[in-house]
């Protein structure tokens, strides 16, 4: 009976492992990041929304692991972050004790909000107008954790306009204006995050298969890979060295440039040109290319891009 019981089990499992799909060994990995947060020298308590903005950002490029928010915030405030921009010494012991690769601080610097009128004649009616802008510098930092180092630094510039009446004075009233216009250009600004960490830290994978100029790639739709993604594939030349300081320098060879067709979990497909589809091999590097800003709000003009 038991020797039976023991076949059976064995036979499920077998079954079981036979129909599950295989797993693919992927090259990536995830880079752990803690957005700790924006240090606000405007006075207009814009810290923690960039820091809100930032994070979502991370939250979006799924191939990062974002560190929780609450640890983020404690060891944020414990290392005195609101009462001044941390260090690159500070991002990197608040890194060691989350436990993350990447620590993004940064400030707030600047958010002005200037209004012009103007009136012009329509049909012989004279229309006032009143013309306000609002603008935000954030300057961010990414620390490198085990070196120290900063691994990015910009300073970001948003902007945000809106057109409105004047009141029966004929004077803009800016109050009503003023803050939800300074909130809109500090997602403006920090929304160029979105596309700069791409580029300073893109997802990458390799080609694990060409058939019938259809090829696979190792990255898929857990790492945020979408129809139409835009990636280039490079292969690995020959590696010279620095007459003067000695260090290697790498010699990719750019292959070809396409788009993603098919979205699985693990991996994507793309189907190549007739031209390049010989010269791409297995283990050619991928580069998905970067994608463009997260603009969250009904902007409602006036943006420069």
């Amino acid at each position: 009976m038991k020797v039976r019981f023991f076949s059976f089990f064995m036979t499920v499992v077998f079954v079981l492992a036979a129909a599950a799909p295989p797993r693919i060994a992927r090259a990536h990995e995830k880079r752990t990041v803690a957005v700790a947060g924006f240090y606000d020298q405007t006075g207009k308590g814009l810290g923690p929304k960039a820091t809100k903005i930032a994070r979502d950002i991370f939250a979006e490029l799924k191939y990062f692991n974002l560190v929780d928010s609450g640890a983020a915030d404690k060891a944020y405030q414990d290392a005195g972050g609101a009462s001044a921009e941390l260090c690159e010494s500070a991002a990197s012991q608040i890194g060691k004790k989350l436990g993350a690769n990447l620590v993004v601080v940064g400030s707030v610097t600047k958010a002005d909000y200037a209004v012009e009128q103007s009136k012009t004649n329509v049909k012989g009616v004279i229309v006032h107008n009143c013309a306000g802008r609002a603008s935000v510098s954030v300057n961010v930092k990414i620390v490198d954790v085990e070196t120290g180092s900063v691994a990015m630094t910009d300073t970001l510039v948003g902007y945000d306009s809106e057109s409105y009446s004047p009141n029966q004075s004929l004077v803009c009233v800016t109050d009503p204006h003023v803050g939800p216009a300074i909130d809109r250009a500090t997602i403006s600004a920090v929304d160029g995050l979105y596309r700069k960490v791409q580029a300073e830290f893109p997802l990458t994978g390799y080609i694990i298969k060409v058939e019938d100029r259809i090829a696979w790639i190792d990255f898929g739709s857990d790492l945020g890979i979408k129809p139409g993604r835009k990636f280039t594939i490079y292969r690995a030349g020959e590696t010279m060295t620095h007459p003067v300081t000695g260090e290697p320098l790498a010699n990719n060879e750019k292959i070809a440039s396409d788009k993603v067709n098919e979205v699985q979990a693990e991996m994507s497909s793309a189907k190549l040109k007739k031209k390049v589809c010989e010269e791409v091999k297995p283990g050619d590097v991928v580069i998905a290319e970067p994608e463009g800003m997260l603009l969250r709000l009904p902007y409602t003009g006036g943006l420069p891009f």
